[in-house]
Protein backbone atom coordinates (compact mmCIF):
# COMPACT_ATOMS: atom_id res chain seq x y z
CA UNK A 1 0.00 0.00 0.00
CA UNK A 2 2.77 2.14 0.56
CA UNK A 3 4.62 1.09 -2.82
CA UNK A 4 0.98 2.59 -4.62
CA UNK A 5 1.30 5.57 -2.61
CA UNK A 6 4.68 6.47 -3.56
CA UNK A 7 4.13 5.91 -7.30
CA UNK A 8 1.21 8.28 -7.40
CA UNK A 9 2.87 10.38 -5.32
CA UNK A 10 6.10 10.10 -7.61
CA UNK A 11 3.47 10.33 -10.69
CA UNK A 12 1.67 13.66 -9.62
CA UNK A 13 5.03 15.44 -9.28
CA UNK A 14 6.47 14.37 -12.40
CA UNK A 15 2.84 15.47 -13.72
CA UNK A 16 3.32 18.65 -12.71
CA UNK A 17 6.66 19.22 -13.40
CA UNK A 18 6.64 18.95 -17.27
CA UNK A 19 5.14 22.05 -18.26
CA UNK A 20 7.72 23.78 -16.09
CA UNK A 21 10.52 22.08 -17.50
CA UNK A 22 8.75 22.66 -20.83
CA UNK A 23 8.54 26.41 -20.42
CA UNK A 24 11.72 26.73 -19.28
CA UNK A 25 12.89 24.85 -22.45
CA UNK A 26 10.61 27.75 -24.61
CA UNK A 27 12.41 30.53 -23.02
CA UNK A 28 15.90 29.01 -23.03
CA UNK A 29 14.85 28.35 -27.21
CA UNK A 30 13.67 31.99 -27.37
CA UNK A 31 16.45 33.71 -25.83
CA UNK A 32 18.88 31.81 -28.39
CA UNK A 33 16.51 32.88 -31.23
CA UNK A 34 17.11 36.21 -30.11
CA UNK A 35 20.59 36.43 -30.00
CA UNK A 36 20.32 34.98 -33.09
CA UNK A 37 18.73 38.08 -34.41
CA UNK A 38 20.68 40.42 -32.72
CA UNK A 39 23.90 39.16 -33.76
CA UNK A 40 22.13 39.60 -37.47
CA UNK A 41 21.02 43.29 -36.89
CA UNK A 42 24.81 44.41 -35.83
CA UNK A 43 25.43 47.96 -36.41
CA UNK A 44 28.22 47.79 -39.19
CA UNK A 45 27.80 50.76 -40.60
CA UNK A 46 30.43 53.88 -39.67
CA UNK A 47 28.60 57.55 -39.28
CA UNK A 48 29.57 60.16 -41.00
CA UNK A 49 30.43 63.55 -40.36
CA UNK A 50 28.90 67.21 -41.81
CA UNK A 51 30.67 70.51 -41.71
CA UNK A 52 28.77 73.30 -41.74
CA UNK A 53 30.66 76.77 -42.60
CA UNK A 54 28.68 80.08 -42.17
CA UNK A 55 30.33 82.92 -44.33
CA UNK A 56 29.41 85.63 -42.51
CA UNK A 57 29.92 84.67 -39.06
CA UNK A 58 32.49 82.47 -39.38
CA UNK A 59 30.97 79.59 -37.07
CA UNK A 60 31.69 76.22 -38.00
CA UNK A 61 29.35 73.39 -37.34
CA UNK A 62 30.36 69.63 -37.19
CA UNK A 63 27.35 66.84 -37.41
CA UNK A 64 27.28 62.99 -37.14
CA UNK A 65 24.63 60.70 -38.02
CA UNK A 66 25.08 57.10 -37.76
CA UNK A 67 23.40 55.12 -40.36
CA UNK A 68 23.50 52.02 -39.14
CA UNK A 69 20.34 49.26 -38.82
CA UNK A 70 20.12 49.58 -36.45
CA UNK A 71 22.16 52.25 -34.99
CA UNK A 72 24.75 52.51 -32.18
CA UNK A 73 24.90 56.00 -31.98
CA UNK A 74 27.98 58.36 -32.10
CA UNK A 75 30.32 57.92 -29.94
CA UNK A 76 32.41 61.07 -30.99
CA UNK A 77 33.97 63.34 -33.52
CA UNK A 78 36.89 64.34 -34.72
CA UNK A 79 38.46 67.42 -36.64
CA UNK A 80 42.05 68.66 -37.35
CA UNK A 81 43.08 72.30 -39.22
CA UNK A 82 45.24 72.94 -41.69
CA UNK A 83 47.14 69.52 -41.22
CA UNK A 84 47.16 70.37 -37.13
CA UNK A 85 46.49 68.22 -34.32
CA UNK A 86 43.47 65.74 -34.05
CA UNK A 87 40.94 67.10 -31.47
CA UNK A 88 37.65 65.94 -30.13
CA UNK A 89 35.00 67.82 -31.22
CA UNK A 90 32.56 69.14 -28.47
CA UNK A 91 30.59 72.64 -29.57
CA UNK A 92 30.52 74.97 -32.79
CA UNK A 93 33.79 77.25 -32.77
CA UNK A 94 34.84 80.18 -34.42
CA UNK A 95 37.32 80.57 -37.41
CA UNK A 96 38.18 83.67 -38.35
CA UNK A 97 41.95 83.63 -39.95
CA UNK A 98 41.58 84.86 -43.52
CA UNK A 99 42.57 83.01 -46.52
CA UNK A 100 42.21 79.29 -47.49
CA UNK A 101 41.90 76.48 -45.11
CA UNK A 102 41.33 72.47 -44.97
CA UNK A 103 39.86 70.90 -42.14
CA UNK A 104 39.72 66.85 -41.60
CA UNK A 105 37.22 65.49 -39.97
CA UNK A 106 35.80 61.72 -39.00
CA UNK A 107 33.36 60.38 -36.08
CA UNK A 108 33.26 56.77 -34.63
CA UNK A 109 30.13 55.22 -33.31
CA UNK A 110 29.25 52.94 -30.01
CA UNK A 111 29.66 49.83 -32.22
CA UNK A 112 33.35 50.56 -33.19
CA UNK A 113 32.85 51.79 -36.35
CA UNK A 114 35.45 54.31 -37.70
CA UNK A 115 34.63 56.99 -40.28
CA UNK A 116 37.21 57.14 -43.28
CA UNK A 117 38.48 60.58 -43.02
CA UNK A 118 37.59 63.49 -45.13
CA UNK A 119 38.57 66.43 -45.90
CA UNK A 120 36.99 69.66 -46.51
CA UNK A 121 38.43 73.42 -47.97
CA UNK A 122 36.79 76.79 -47.66
CA UNK A 123 37.91 80.12 -47.91
CA UNK A 124 37.53 82.88 -45.04
CA UNK A 125 36.77 85.84 -46.61
CA UNK A 126 36.03 89.68 -44.91
CA UNK A 127 36.72 91.81 -48.00
CA UNK A 128 33.96 92.36 -50.48
CA UNK A 129 34.92 92.31 -54.40
CA UNK A 130 34.68 95.35 -56.54
CA UNK A 131 32.89 95.70 -59.97
CA UNK A 132 32.86 97.84 -62.84
CA UNK A 133 30.68 98.09 -65.89
CA UNK A 134 32.26 97.65 -68.99
CA UNK A 135 29.75 97.94 -71.40
CA UNK A 136 28.03 99.96 -72.97
CA UNK A 137 31.03 102.42 -73.58
CA UNK A 138 30.65 106.37 -72.71
CA UNK A 139 30.20 108.34 -75.76
CA UNK A 140 29.20 105.52 -77.94
CA UNK A 141 26.39 105.05 -80.65
CA UNK A 142 25.00 101.88 -80.08
CA UNK A 143 22.83 99.78 -82.84
CA UNK A 144 20.57 96.76 -81.23
CA UNK A 145 23.39 95.71 -79.41
CA UNK A 146 26.31 96.45 -81.68
CA UNK A 147 28.71 99.51 -81.11
CA UNK A 148 28.63 101.18 -84.42
CA UNK A 149 30.34 104.17 -83.67
CA UNK A 150 31.70 107.36 -81.46
CA UNK A 151 28.87 110.08 -80.83
CA UNK A 152 30.10 113.39 -82.72
CA UNK A 153 27.56 115.65 -80.82
CA UNK A 154 27.36 114.22 -77.48
CA UNK A 155 29.45 112.33 -74.97
CA UNK A 156 26.80 110.20 -73.88
CA UNK A 157 26.27 106.97 -74.65
CA UNK A 158 23.00 106.58 -76.81
CA UNK A 159 21.61 102.77 -77.16
CA UNK A 160 19.08 101.80 -79.97
CA UNK A 161 17.73 98.52 -79.67
CA UNK A 162 18.99 95.93 -77.23
CA UNK A 163 21.62 97.24 -74.21
CA UNK A 164 24.68 94.91 -74.18
CA UNK A 165 25.99 95.37 -70.10
CA UNK A 166 28.84 93.89 -69.79
CA UNK A 167 30.68 93.90 -65.80
CA UNK A 168 34.61 93.39 -64.79
CA UNK A 169 34.33 91.59 -61.28
CA UNK A 170 36.81 90.65 -59.10
CA UNK A 171 38.01 89.49 -55.58
CA UNK A 172 41.68 89.29 -55.25
CA UNK A 173 42.63 86.49 -52.98
CA UNK A 174 38.81 85.95 -51.38
CA UNK A 175 36.32 83.30 -51.88
CA UNK A 176 35.67 84.26 -55.33
CA UNK A 177 32.82 86.16 -57.33
CA UNK A 178 29.74 84.36 -57.06
CA UNK A 179 27.60 86.22 -59.91
CA UNK A 180 27.18 90.09 -60.93
CA UNK A 181 23.70 91.40 -60.17
CA UNK A 182 22.00 94.12 -62.78
CA UNK A 183 19.32 96.37 -62.36
CA UNK A 184 17.81 99.14 -64.15
CA UNK A 185 15.67 102.29 -63.31
CA UNK A 186 12.66 101.13 -64.97
CA UNK A 187 12.39 97.96 -62.50
CA UNK A 188 14.27 95.32 -64.82
CA UNK A 189 16.99 93.29 -63.04
CA UNK A 190 19.12 90.31 -64.35
CA UNK A 191 22.17 88.41 -63.51
CA UNK A 192 25.31 86.41 -64.64
CA UNK A 193 26.76 83.75 -62.17
CA UNK A 194 28.74 82.36 -64.75
CA UNK A 195 31.36 84.87 -65.15
CA UNK A 196 33.47 82.49 -67.52
CA UNK A 197 33.72 85.47 -70.37
CA UNK A 198 32.92 88.30 -67.94
CA UNK A 199 29.66 89.02 -66.35
CA UNK A 200 26.93 90.23 -68.98
CA UNK A 201 23.30 90.39 -69.54
CA UNK A 202 21.29 91.91 -72.44
CA UNK A 203 18.87 94.47 -71.45
CA UNK A 204 15.88 94.32 -74.13
CA UNK A 205 13.35 95.70 -72.30
CA UNK A 206 10.66 98.59 -73.66
CA UNK A 207 12.42 102.38 -72.87
CA UNK A 208 12.55 105.46 -74.11
CA UNK A 209 15.01 107.96 -72.83
CA UNK A 210 17.74 108.11 -70.20
CA UNK A 211 18.41 104.66 -68.74
CA UNK A 212 20.65 103.51 -65.48
CA UNK A 213 22.56 101.01 -65.38
CA UNK A 214 23.40 99.44 -61.89
CA UNK A 215 25.89 96.12 -61.15
CA UNK A 216 26.69 94.39 -58.23
CA UNK A 217 29.44 91.87 -57.42
CA UNK A 218 28.96 88.90 -54.74
CA UNK A 219 31.52 86.98 -53.78
CA UNK A 220 31.03 83.18 -52.30
CA UNK A 221 31.20 84.47 -49.06
CA UNK A 222 28.24 86.50 -49.64
CA UNK A 223 29.96 90.21 -49.18
CA UNK A 224 28.45 92.48 -51.66
CA UNK A 225 30.46 94.99 -53.76
CA UNK A 226 29.66 98.60 -54.04
CA UNK A 227 27.16 99.31 -56.79
CA UNK A 228 28.99 100.90 -60.04
CA UNK A 229 26.22 102.86 -61.91
CA UNK A 230 26.07 105.11 -65.67
CA UNK A 231 23.16 106.24 -67.34
CA UNK A 232 22.46 106.04 -70.74
CA UNK A 233 19.86 107.03 -73.66
CA UNK A 234 17.84 104.07 -74.65
CA UNK A 235 15.27 103.73 -77.61
CA UNK A 236 14.00 100.35 -77.57
CA UNK A 237 10.47 98.69 -78.55
CA UNK A 238 11.59 95.72 -76.79
CA UNK A 239 9.90 93.50 -79.53
CA UNK A 240 13.39 91.64 -81.02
Amino acid sequence: MKRKNSLESLLVICFLLVPLVYAGAATKLNDVENNEIDMLNVDNEPPVTFIYVDSLTHMITLVAVDYGNPPSGVKATYYGRDGGDIKIYTEPFKWSEIGFHSFTIFSVDYAGNWETRRTFTFTNDSTPPTVEITSPEEGKLYLNGSPIMSRIIDNKTLCIGKVPVAANADDGTGSGVSMVLFSFSNGDSGYDNDGSNGFTYLFNGMHFGALTITAVAIDNAGLTSTPDSMTVDVYNLGLI
